[in-house]
This record gives C-alpha cells, structure tokens and sequence, in this order.
C-alpha cells in the first residue's frame, strides 16, 4: 500500500489540495467581515485611523494578488505536470 496506493493517491490529491488552500487564503478577506485581526481587517482599522483608504486597501488586494497568483500558477502547472505524468 505504502509503494504503490499512497503514491497514486498523492498525485491526485495535490493539486486539489493546493487550489482548496488557495481559496482559503482568499477567503480569509470575507472572514475580515466577523472582526478576525486578518490583513483585511488590518487594513480597514488602519484607513478608518489615517482616512486614506483608497491607498491602503489597494495596498491590501496588491498583498494577496502577490501571494495567491504565484500559488495559483504554481499549481497549474504541478497540475499539469501530473495530469501529463497520469496519461
């Protein structure tokens, strides 16, 4: 099992992994909403102090665009690599 299932089932279960925490690191902007100390959170508190919130909530999506997109194409192409290694 440990030679021939696991490995099997470990390359079908990557990808979705990684595309399920993906979304859950989006999400966590939502999670903001119920008072979490998120970036989001942070964010609002910090231009509701400084009245700027233009700049600071773009600063804010700019952190999670350049933490999930590279995820995101990191796990398109492990996903790729494994659909091609499948067939």
């Amino acid at each position: 099992m440990r030679f021939v299932v696991l490995p099997q089932a470990f390359r079908i279960i990557i990808p979705v992994a990684l595309s399920l925490s993906i979304s859950l690191f989006k999400d966590t902007s939502l999670v903001s909403t119920l008072g979490v100390a998120d970036l989001m959170y942070q964010a609002r508190v910090l231009s509701t102090e400084t009245y700027r919130p233009l700049e600071i909530l773009t600063a804010a999506a700019l952190i999670y665009f350049i933490i999930a997109f590279p995820c995101t194409i990191a796990t398109r192409v492990l996903e790729l690599r494994l659909a091609r290694v499948r067939h």
